[in-house]
């Protein structure tokens, strides 16, 4: 199989061999697939060495899940410093992580490509990541409802709720450490992040959702994310 000139970034990219890398790209027309770049290390005068957030056009040959880069014409690399960087590693772990090979996912190649440039002008870090864990958990199946409670029933603003990972929004009758506003879970289902309380609740659903697909695997961005907090 030979493909040419798909638009793609760079995920994760790693020294193979005396001269060579292997590496990770998303795509929006092949989701993620993993590529053995041959010489990019070389000193030649064509070479050229790839690394996260690099966004560029990529030919490649092979039928099997490893394929070899036949061609690379980088478009734009961004270079993200500080906790946008972590950030951005931490979101290239998610889809490392939770996208099976070659598994197209076209909204969610757009809405990666916008985080980008998000944390490339150093917009606000939490919203951004917030929303991007939502857009990753609605397209790998995991995403939830928040909209209707586990009945059907339109979300009551002024009702409280505790979440079910089995069932979705249950009302309640008295507010419980975990449990939401109807206002705060329509504030998630509009990206808006502005309260705290609604900020950190949300981390903690996509959290529970996430380590759940992980499956104990660790994110090494979360490390380096402690790291800077502590």
């Amino acid at each position: 199989m030979r493909e040419a000139n798909i638009e793609g970034f760079v995920l994760h990219a790693r020294d193979y061999r005396d001269t060579s890398q292997l590496v990770d790209i998303f795509t929006q027309a092949h989701g993620r697939v993993r590529l053995v770049a041959r010489g990019s290390r070389s000193h030649k005068k064509n070479s050229v060495r790839l690394s996260p957030f690099c966004k560029a056009y990529f030919s490649w040959t092979g039928r099997g899940e490893l394929k070899t880069l036949t061609d690379c014409e980088p478009v734009v690399n961004y270079q993200l410093k500080g906790e946008f960087l972590i950030s951005g590693f931490y979101i290239n772990e998610l889809l490392w992580h939770l996208l099976l090979p070659e598994d197209s996912h076209p909204r969610l190649y757009h809405h990666y490509s916008e985080s980008l440039i998000a944390l490339d002008s150093k917009a606000d870090l939490e919203a951004l990541l917030r929303s991007f864990e939502l857009s990753l958990l609605e397209e790998v199946g995991y995403g939830i409802s928040f909209d209707h409670d586990y009945e059907g029933n339109v979300i009551d603003p002024a009702q409280h709720y505790n979440l079910s990972s089995e069932l979705g929004w249950q009302p309640i009758v008295v507010a419980e450490s975990r449990s939401l506003t109807g206002a705060q879970i329509m504030a998630i289902s509009q990206s808006d992040f502005s309260d705290k309380a609604v900020r950190n609740a949300c981390k903690y659903i996509n959290r529970v959702a996430i380590d759940e697909m992980l499956d104990g695997k660790k994110l090494n961005s979360r490390e380096l994310i402690a790291q800077t907090r502590s």
